[in-house]
C-alpha cells in the first residue's frame, strides 16, 4: 500500500479531541473527532490551494490554518470559540512563496517562509513577519542557497525561544544550520552550523529535549542514501556535538522522523514504500536492530505534523509521526509485534577496521630468527582476501538492492492483479444480473 506524500496535520486538544487536517487535490479538508460523543464532523476549508499552508493550535485550543491559493494570494483563518474568521496576509511577492509556516511562542504569531530571488533560481531569502501589539512586522532571518532541491525549514520552540533550523550551501554541499529569534530586541541571533560531513543531504528532522538536540536527516553514500544521527547539547548559548552515527543500511531512505516514546528514541524513516526504525534505550549510545514495519506494506499512510495541548499528559514527545490514514493511529514505533528484523550490511569502513586488526596482529607477531615463515608472504594474501571480501560484500549490497527492488515491484504487480481480479468479478457479477434481465424480460414478452 502506499505512502502519500501530501502534507497532514493531527491535533489533539486539551479535551484529547483530534484534529485531521490534510490537503488532498487543491482542498483543504478538516476532520474533527470528538472522543465524547463518538462522533465525527467533516468541513472543508477550501477548494482552492497549493500544497504550501501550514497549521498550528495554541493553548487556548484556537487553531490557525494558514495557506497559499492558485491565484498566488495568502489565507489565514481562525478557529476561536467555535468560529472560522478570514483574513488575507499580504506578501506582494506570494507567487514565488515556498515552505509556508506558521507558529505561536508566548502568545506571539509568526510566519516564516521561502521567498525565491529572481535573480538566481537558486537562491532565496528566509522572510519572518511576526504579530507586535496587533501589527505585522517584518524581519529578514538570512539568505540561502541550493542545488536543485529546496529542502524544508524546520521551525521548533525551545525555552519559549523561536529556533529556526534549515539548509545552507557551504562548498556547493548542504549543511544544516540553527539560528534563533531573540524576542528582547526583535532580532535574530547569528547561525550555528550543526553538521560538517561533505556528502549531499535531503529531509530533516530535529527534537530537543532536556537541553540536548537530537538530529536526524539522509546523506548520499554511493547511489543510495543512508539516515544519520546526531546529538548537540546546548549550553549557556554555545552547542557542541557530541555523538554523529549512521542509522539505516543504504537504500532508498527518506522522511527521518525522531520520536520519543516510553524512554526510548525511535528514529523512524521510510524505504521504497513502507517504514523502517530503530531505537536507543541508552540516550543514543547504542541502538536496536533494524525492524521493517509488516503493517506499513499492507495500510495508507501518511507522516503528519503533530500538536498536541499542553495540558495533555503523554509518555511521548515528537513533532512528526507517521500514522494510518484510516484512523490516524501511529505506526514505525512502540510495540514490535508488526516488526519484523532486517540485517544490518556491513560497509567498506567495517572491512577496513577488520584488516586494520589483522595487520596489527600480524606486525606484532614475534618472529624467531630460525622461523621459516614468511610473513610478508601471509600480509600480502591477508591484503588478497581482504580484496576478496570487499568484493563479495559490495556484490551482496548490490544483490540486496535488487532484490528489494525486485520485491517492491512484484508487490505492485500483485496489486494491480487483486485489481483486475476485482473488475473481472464485478464484470461478471454485472453480466449475470444482465443476462437474468434478458431472460426475465424475454419471458415477459
Amino acid at each position: 500500500m502506499p505512502f502519500y506524500k501530501q502534507p497532514g496535520f493531527i491535533i489533539q486538544d486539551s479535551l484529547g479531541n483530534l484534529h485531521n487536517i490534510v490537503w488532498s487535490n487543491g482542498s483543504i479538508v478538516l476532520t474533527c473527532f470528538d472522543k465524547t460523543i463518538g462522533q465525527n464532523d467533516k468541513k472543508i476549508l477550501t477548494n482552492n490551494a497549493t500544497i504550501e499552508f501550514d497549521v498550528i493550535s495554541n493553548p487556548l485550543d484556537e487553531m490557525y490554518v494558514l495557506w497559499k491559493n492558485n491565484d498566488g494570494s495568502i489565507n489565514l483563518i481562525s478557529n476561536q470559540e467555535g468560529e472560522w474568521k478570514n483574513s488575507v496576509f499580504v506578501e506582494p511577492n506570494s507567487f514565488r512563496i515556498l515552505n509556508l509556516n506558521i507558529t505561536e511562542i508566548e502568545g506571539i504569531m509568526h510566519i516564516i517562509y521561502c521567498l525565491a530571488s529572481n535573480e538566481d533560481q537558486n537562491t532565496y531569502k528566509i522572510c519572518h513577519h511576526y504579530l507586535n501589539e496587533g501589527n505585522w512586522e517584518i524581519s529578514e532571518a538570512g539568505k540561502i542557497k541550493t542545488q536543485q532541491i529546496l529542502n524544508p525549514l524546520n521551525i521548533i520552540e525551545y525555552s519559549n525561544k523561536l529556533i529556526l533550523v534549515y539548509y545552507d550551501l557551504i562548498n556547493d554541499v548542504e549543511q544544516v544550520f540553527m539560528k534563533m529569534f531573540n524576542s528582547k530586541n526583535c532580532e535574530w541571533e547569528e547561525s550555528i552550523q550543526l553538521t560538517n560531513s561533505p556528502n549531499k543531504k535531503l529531509y530533516m528532522d530535529i527534537l530537543i529535549i532536556q537541553d540536548t538536540f537530537h538530529l536526524t536527516y539522509c546523506e548520499y553514500d554511493n547511489r543510495n542514501f543512508i539516515v544519520k544521527y546526531e546529538k548537540h547539547k546546548y549550553i549557556k548559548e554555545n552547542i557542541s556535538k557530541l555523538l554523529e552515527k549512521e542509522i539505516s543500511n543504504p537504500a532508498n531512505c527518506s522522511y527521518p522522523t525522531l520520536i520519543f516514546y516510553e524512554n526510548k528514541l525511535w528514529n523512524v524513516w521510510t524505504e521504497f514504500n513502507y517504514l523502517v526504525s530503530r531505537y536507543s534505550n541508552n540516550n543514543s549510545e547504542s541502538w536496536s536492530p533494524i525492524y521493517v514495519w509488516k503493517n506499513s506494506k499492507t495500510t495508507n499512510f501518511l507522516r503528519y505534523k503533530f500538536m498536541e495541548n499542553a495540558k495533555c499528559i503523554n509518555d511521548y514527545k515528537f513533532n512528526y509521526s507517521f500514522a494510518r490514514m484510516e484512523d490516524l493511529s501511529f505506526i514505525g514505533f512502540g510495540s514490535l509485534e508488526e516488526a519484523v528484523e532486517t540485517p544490518i550490511k556491513k560497509k567498506r569502513g567495517d572491512i577496513d577496521m577488520i584488516k586494520s586488526d589483522i595487520n596489527e596482529e600480524v606486525n606484532g607477531v614475534g618472529v624467531d630468527s630460525d622461523c621459516s615463515c614468511d610473513f610478508e608472504v601471509l600480509k600480502n594474501n591477508i591484503e588478497k582476501l581482504d580484496k576478496d571480501m570487499i568484493k563479495v560484500v559490495d556484490d551482496l549490497e548490490s544483490r540486496t538492492v535488487e532484490i528489494s527492488e525486485l520485491k517492491e515491484k512484484i508487490d505492485n504487480v500483485n496489486e494491480k492483479l487483486n485489481q483486475i481480479k476485482e473488475i473481472d468479478e464485478r464484470t461478471e457479477n454485472i453480466e449475470k444480473y444482465l443476462s437474468r434481465r434478458s431472460r426475465s424480460f424475454k419471458k415477459q414478452k
